[in-house]
């Protein structure tokens, strides 16, 4: 079915604020139009979350009937004990499933530490339950991990998914601890933390629906869609992330408004003055023990550079420092080529265009949890999209991309306190011909990206730059990017990387750049994996499935969009 031809005014902005309330919100601002005098919660306001809160209610005691348990009997606190209890006691299932399993066999340690850790917030009321109006809340959350975890040591499907997901799932509420302690002076916070806790009850209540389904149904709906249990579970998730980056950006404008207000500063001193009483014992031992090392390495380093400055500086006279804008020149950079693709592929969305956009495709790609996630979370991303048209030369994703390329572009240049956002793009669909274009193979690929990196963030050591050049010599796709690799780590901490590889299935054709491909992937998938200081943010689209790559990514790392997305009314707008 032909969809509608695109119009200027066709195109709403939703990833350019997407972007902008990203940056905004790590920087500490953008929340001004936000009431900051403290009011009671309304009623109507908190209805969501307790509506949340009595349909998981209702699922768990169905749980619990059909695992001949007693019902859930919620006094007014919470029982955080038992739950630990029950996770252990879980895990020790999984042990067995783990022998078994290779897949497995790294889940149970994290989920144990996180839930521990979880556990020992909760009992401590530092965790975002401690805010609702009663205990009841934490009674709900942490009876209902106790369901799910009895559930787990009885049912056999999808473990895989669940585990990772109950070990993600406690690292996103632990990691924001610290703004509990602000919630009572500020409304905002009570309704954002009240959206948090209401995604946190739906993913249980997802999880402990499929438990309750019947074997025979749940084995044919595994057969008709093998993976769609996991991936309503990963847009969960990325529901339960952007509810909990939504609390951050709330949290973090709170500290940002005390520190700058001296006057209302008071709570806070006495907040870190406790945390600093509780820590000296242990901080004065510290910098006693820390001294003495410190002065044998400090005489060490010197007699070392008293023996070595000579020599490095008759060197450095011989060897003139090498620059970024040398090594650009030299791997023969075009600072246009990427603007020039972005441009193409925004002219499809001019009325004299003759490309027809699937402007379903592109709203389903944009309305997508884990797209926005990726987008607005501040922590590492991966995600491959497998786009779902029936056309392989579709570019509707493609058009999207460059949308959101534009969007990046735009706010890399503003000056952020302790940020730098660092865009990447190759775009695989504007460079299919493998045997004309240098830029159509996987090392074509790997060198735009490296190139693009040194022009962005040009402060790179003469070694580093040196090292990269050495690694470079040989042209292929698998140094070039090791290369990447190497200045990528040296990135600072301020540092946001959005690395968006566009059309991977252009490059699958033929055999040899395929292969290629594969490995410049696989060295990008490593590197995500790796401890870096950066944050890095990687996307990869494709418009058809992209089988070929599927195998480097965990299940939750994949985006399958529908074949036929839900269609958007008429001429409205196409939000991209």
């Amino acid at each position: 079915m032909l969809q509608p031809r695109i119009r200027p005014d066709q195109v709403a902005n939703d990833v350019d604020h997407e972007v902008a309330a990203y940056m905004d919100a790590i920087n500490g601002a953008g929340h001004e139009a936000l009431s900051w005098q403290r009011r009671g919660d309304d009623p109507e306001e908190l209805q969501e979350y307790f509506e949340a809160q009595n349909g998981f209610m209702q699922t768990a005691n169905k749980c619990l009937e059909k695992l001949k348990m007693p019902a859930m009997e919620l006094s007014q606190r919470s029982d955080w004990a038992a739950a630990q209890l029950r996770m252990e006691q879980a895990c020790t299932a999984l042990e067995k499933v783990s022998a078994k399993d290779g897949e497995l066999s790294g889940i149970r340690g994290k989920m144990k530490k996180a839930f521990r850790t979880l556990c020992r917030n909760a009992r401590s009321g530092k965790i975002f339950t401690s805010l609702v109006p009663t205990d009841m809340g934490g009674a709900v959350v942490s009876g209902g991990l106790n369901v799910v975890f009895t559930a787990l040591e009885q049912k056999e499907f999808h473990r895989e998914a669940v585990y990772k997901a109950l070990e993600r799932l406690p690292r996103i509420l632990n990691n924001h601890v610290e703004y509990t302690e602000l919630a009572s002076e500020d409304a905002e916070m009570h309704r954002r933390t009240a959206k948090l806790y209401t995604e946190v009850l739906l993913t249980l209540e997802h999880i402990l629906r499929w438990f309750m389904m019947d074997t025979f149904v749940a084995g044919a709906k595994r057969l008709l869609n093998p993976t769609s249990f996991s991936t309503t579970l990963s847009d969960r998730l990325a529901e339960v992330n952007l509810a909990a980056k939504d609390l951050k950006a709330r949290g973090t404008h709170i500290m940002w408004k005390q520190v700058k207000d001296v006057s209302t500063n008071q709570k806070w001193i006495a907040y870190e003055n406790v945390k600093m009483n509780r820590q000296l014992g242990d901080i004065d031992e510290h910098i006693r023990l820390v001294a003495a090392r410190s002065s044998t390495y400090e005489s060490i380093e010197a007699a070392v550079r008293d023996n070595l400055q000579p020599i490095l500086q008759d060197v450095m006279k011989k060897s003139p420092e090498l620059t970024a804008d040398a090594v650009l020149q030299e791997l023969e950079y075009d600072p246009t080529l990427i603007d020039k693709d972005m441009q193409a592929l925004l002219q499809m969305g001019l009325p004299a265009s003759r490309s027809r956009l699937d402007a379903s495709r592109v709203q389903s790609m944009q309305r997508s949890p884990r797209v926005r996630a990726w987008l607005a979370v501040d922590e590492d991303s991966l995600l491959l999209i497998n786009g779902g048209a029936n056309n392989p030369l579709d570019t509707s994703l493609s058009f999207a991309n460059a949308r959101m390329l534009k969007s990046l572009l735009e706010e890399a240049p503003k000056a952020r306190e302790a940020l730098r956002i660092i865009p990447l793009v190759h775009f695989c669909s504007q460079h299919r011909n493998y045997y004309r274009d240098v830029n159509a193979s996987a090392g074509g690929l790997a060198m735009s990206l490296l190139l693009q990196l040194i022009s962005h963030y040009p402060h790179f050591s003469s070694a580093d730059l040196q090292e990269c050049l050495y690694r470079t010599e040989n042209g292929g796709a698998q140094s070039t990017c090791s290369a990447f690799g190497l200045l990528a780590k040296k990135l600072p901490s301020s540092a946001v990387v959005f690395l968006i590889v566009d059309g991977v299935s252009f490059f699958t054709t033929p055999p040899k750049r395929a292969n290629e491909m594969r490995e410049v992937v696989s060295c990008l998938v490593d590197l995500y994996r790796q401890e870096m200081k950066a944050t890095m943010k990687i996307l990869l689209t494709s418009p058809t499935r992209s089988r070929a790559l599927e195998g480097l990514f965990e299940d939750d790392e994949i985006l399958n969009l529908p074949t036929t997305p839900a269609p958007v009314g008429g001429h409205s707008l196409l939000q991209c």
